[in-house]
């Protein structure tokens, strides 16, 4: 039934492809392409169920893992985030969770039909056009994803298949009215307080520390001062911009890059303006209103003769807000101002100034600063062209790359690599996993996990760093982790000691507080005495966190939620110090609201308990399944 789709392929530009493909990979990012796991044994990285997962396989899912969290955070996307998300743990259990999926779907007996799978794949727009499934984009697409129709037919009928299954455990799961409740109170009921925090850091000044409380102290924590491995590596760097020179961008490559992100650029013309207002009061009689006016066309005589638009606006408008924006409209489209206004910013052209513009509020001097959107296309293409230059020297440096690592191979010595290519050695910094690699390169995650897998002398493969470039590296030293000397770690331990020391004081002067409140004394005049200020945040609920003691203050908020208005918490400890609290007011909840809000509050948490069982259910697969070697073996190895 599928045959026809894999007929007749027609050619369109890389650029499309690059679009279409970049679609099409997210489906395989959470359970990866099966077929890409091909090779030896010794590229098997488990097997779950008899089926194998192979190396190659898990790259190339932890890549698009990589990548999709990248697009996801943007500019938040750092080192830490990385190492926190775990990427290849995270895409090796996606993959076992995969294998046994598809196992259970197999022992109950479910099955996806070919009518299923057709009309799932017809219903992709990225196979469309105008609207309908074309054969022939849908053989090209995949052509140029690297991917066989067969591979990706496959593909979707395994996912479909795992959506049987989830739909089958998910069925059947309730949420009772009590649960809605209680959720709602979660999220809503809500407590103010006010809290002080005694910190160490004040009782830093008063610990002194002796060379014998050192030496005994490092004796009983020994453990606690030791040295992560490091390493330090040759690398040759392929620099993708040293390339875009050498890229070409054809025209019809910008249009189809155009075609494909209309949604990117402005969509209708739009225009920058500043404004200067005169207002004429409603129902100004003509004598008023002639006097508006002759203001107004001092001020416009003004900037005809070369005065500064935006300061005559802080001057003479009568806007709210002009006297700091300089009667700074920003951008907008039609539509968005009263027509007098809207005809006669539109009717400019840059940089031009208007006469004199009446409308119902007043007279108007407009100066347009700024048009976008009347050529869309001539608009954008230097910055598609810049991102296409961008992505085709990424290409290139990929095959110099490639070129480079081979010539590697057969020399098995970089420096001797880097004097036949001309590219300069370097060598990194001695560094464990999350120290910085070099003075200028800081963590480079890739690069690093690259690295600690390397025997003495070995080359690895080409390392892609998304966002930097290609490298390729040799180890030259492995210092194993190791207890220094108590004369290397002296200051860490002294550190250590002033540290605790003082977390001990601080504790002591809040019990010492809170002795005085329960004699008898009044939190104010504690907080005098110990000059002390308090923390009075807005009212919170039980999934608010208190920012500045360093962490999720889960303690606190239990805490709050404890005590009756008035009274005062025990010490709790936190990273950052002791928290003394004061419950001030639990207002409770709004029962009119929650009554409105209730059906999708248990919406909300179907979905939640839906997952949740789904979950359960994988656990307790991995629990009885048949993995080699053992899961909490593999998912050691890259913790």
């Amino acid at each position: 039934m599928l045959a026809a789709m894999r007929n007749n392929i027609k050619k369109l530009s890389i650029t499309l492809w690059l679009v279409i493909a970049s679609f099409i990979l997210t489906i395989f990012l959470v359970w990866g392409k099966g077929s890409l796991g091909t090779g030896g044994a010794s590229n098997i990285v488990a097997t779950v169920e008899g089926k194998e997962i192979h190396q190659r396989e898990l790259q190339m899912t932890r890549n698009r893992l990589y990548n999709f969290y990248r697009n996801l955070y943007k500019d938040k996307f750092t080192e830490d985030l990385v190492k926190n998300l775990n990427l290849e743990r995270m895409a090796l259990e996606s993959l076992i969770e995969k294998e046994l999926l598809l196992a259970e779907a197999e022992k109950q007996g479910m099955k996806v039909s070919e009518e299923e799978l057709l009309d799932t794949i017809t219903k992709y727009q990225v196979f469309q056009r105008d609207g309908k499934f074309d054969p022939d984009q849908y053989k090209f697409v995949l052509l140029r994803s690297g991917i066989t129709p067969q591979e990706f037919e496959e593909s979707v009928r395994e996912d479909l298949l795992i959506q049987k299954l989830e739909a089958t455990i998910q069925d059947g799961i309730k949420v009772s009215d009590k649960e809605v409740e209680m959720e709602y109170r979660l999220q809503n009921e809500k407590v103010k307080i006010e809290y002080v925090a005694i910190k160490p850091s004040t009782f830093r000044k008063d610990v002194t520390v002796t060379d014998e409380e050192i030496a005994r102290y490092y004796e009983d924590h020994k453990e606690d001062f030791k040295t992560p491995d490091r390493v330090r590596v040759n690398y040759l760097y392929i620099d993708p911009q040293t390339f875009i020179d050498q890229v070409t961008v054809e025209e019809s490559e910008i249009q189809d890059y155009f075609d494909q992100h209309r949604d990117q650029f402005p969509k209708e013309k739009r225009i920058k303006a500043r404004h200067i207002l005169f207002k004429v009061p409603p129902g100004a009689d003509p004598e008023k209103e002639q006097e508006v006016k002759k203001r107004a066309e001092e001020v416009l005589q003004k900037i005809k003769e070369g005065a500064d638009f935006a300061a005559m606006a802080r001057q003479y408008s009568e806007e709210p807000g002009a006297a700091e924006n300089g009667g700074d409209l920003g951008y907008f489209t039609k539509g968005k101002m009263v027509e007098p206004f809207e005809k006669a910013a539109f009717s400019l052209k840059k940089s031009e100034v208007s006469d004199l513009v009446r409308t119902e509020f007043g007279y108007h001097i407009i100066k347009v600063e700024d048009i976008v959107g009347e050529n869309p296309y001539e608009e954008a293409k230097p910055r598609i062209q810049t991102i296409l230059k961008r992505e085709k020297a990424q290409e290139v440096a990929r095959q110099r790359a490639d070129e480079i690592y081979q010539k590697a191979l057969e020399t098995k010595d970089l420096k001797q690599t880097a004097e036949a290519t001309g590219l300069p050695l370097k060598t990194s910094n001695l560094f464990a996993r999350m120290e910085p690699v070099g003075p200028e390169m800081g963590i480079l995650i890739p690069f690093q996990e690259a690295a600690f897998t390397l025997s003495p002398g070995e080359i690895s493969q080409v390392v892609e760093v998304p966002g930097a470039g290609f490298y390729i590296l040799q180890l030259v030293e492995k210092k194993d982790s190791y207890i220094p000397s108590l004369e290397e770690a002296r200051e860490q331990v002294k550190e250590k000691i002033i540290d605790n020391r003082a977390m001990e004081l601080a504790e002591k002067k809040a019990n010492e507080f809170l002795a005085e409140l329960k004699a008898g004394a009044s939190w104010e005049s504690l907080l005098e005495k110990y000059q002390l200020t308090p923390v009075k945040p807005e009212p919170f609920n039980r999934r608010w966190f208190l920012n500045d003691m360093a962490e999720k203050s889960e303690e606190i908020i239990r805490t709050a939620f404890s005590l009756d208005v008035n009274q005062v918490s025990d010490p709790i400890k936190t990273p950052g110090g002791f928290v003394l609290l004061k419950v001030v007011e639990k207002p409770g909840i709004d029962e009119k609201k929650f009554q409105e809000e209730k059906e999708n509050l248990r919406k909300s948490l179907l979905q939640q308990k839906q997952s949740m069982a789904y979950r359960e259910f994988i656990e307790e697969l991995k629990k009885k399944a048949n993995i080699k070697p053992p899961l909490n073996q593999l998912l050691q190895s890259r913790a």
